[in-house]
């Protein structure tokens, strides 16, 4: 990990500690959390992610039951009639 000065506003200090306070955390892992989240949001959607996600939440709560056994069953309904 890399050690760096900031130079925040007065104010934003006094926020900064207060909510620290509030939540029994660090300055510092609240202002690494906020970078974090800001650097994450300018990053490109991650496709492969949101798609497993998807696919896992579908697993769950898909009326065909297991989306790999459904897709293996219309695959060999298909080879059937053709």
């Amino acid at each position: 990990m890399h050690k760096t000065t900031l130079y925040l506003p007065n104010a934003d200090v006094r926020l900064l500690k207060r909510r620290a306070a509030e939540e029994g955390r660090t300055m510092t892992a609240l202002i690494r959390e906020a970078l974090q989240r800001f650097l994450r949001a300018k990053e490109p959607p991650n496709h492969l992610e949101a798609f497993l996600k998807l696919g896992g939440s579908m697993k769950k709560n898909n009326p065909f039951g297991d989306p790999l056994e459904y897709q293996r069953k219309l695959r060999a309904e298909w080879k059937h009639r053709g």
